[in-house]
C-alpha cells in the first residue's frame, strides 16, 4: 500500500512545471473565485433590520383606503361566467370571450390607475 502511495506522490512531484502566463491565469481565476463567494456571503438577509435605532412601537400602516376596495372589481368580474358564457356578440368577427379577455384587462388597469391616482401621496 505504501508503495503505490509513495508512487503517486512520486508522480505528481515530477510533473513539469507551469508556464508564468499560466501560473498568473490560474491566481486570477483563483482571486475571482474567492471574490464571488465573499460577495455571496455579504448579501444582506431580508431578515435583518436596516438601522441599528430600535423602534418602541412599529408604524401604523397607511393603506387603509375606502379607495382600495375598488381593487377588488377586477378580480371578481372575470370570475362572472355567465358574462362571456355564449358566442355572440361577435365584434370584428371575434365571439364574446375573446373580446371580453381584453376588455376585462382594460378594466383592471382604469381601476388600478384610478385607486394609484387617489390614493396617492401629494
Amino acid at each position: 500500500m505504501q508503495d503505490g502511495w509513495r508512487s503517486v506522490v512520486c508522480r505528481s512531484a515530477h510533473r513539469p512545471a507551469r508556464s508564468a502566463q499560466g501560473d498568473r491565469f490560474v491566481a486570477q481565476r483563483l482571486a475571482n473565485l474567492t471574490m464571488i463567494r465573499n460577495s455571496l456571503w455579504e448579501v444582506p438577509l431580508m431578515a435583518e433590520p436596516e438601522s441599528d435605532a430600535p423602534s418602541a412601537a412599529p408604524a401604523r400602516r397607511t393603506d387603509h383606503s375606502p379607495w382600495n376596495w375598488l381593487l377588488i372589481i377586477p378580480i371578481v368580474v372575470p370570475l362572472l361566467t355567465p358574462l362571456y358564457n355564449h358566442d355572440s356578440p361577435r365584434l370584428f368577427g371575434f365571439p364574446a370571450f375573446y373580446w371580453l379577455q381584453f376588455a376585462f384587462i382594460v378594466l383592471g388597469v382604469v381601476t388600478t390607475t384610478v385607486v394609484y391616482r387617489m390614493t396617492r401621496r401629494r
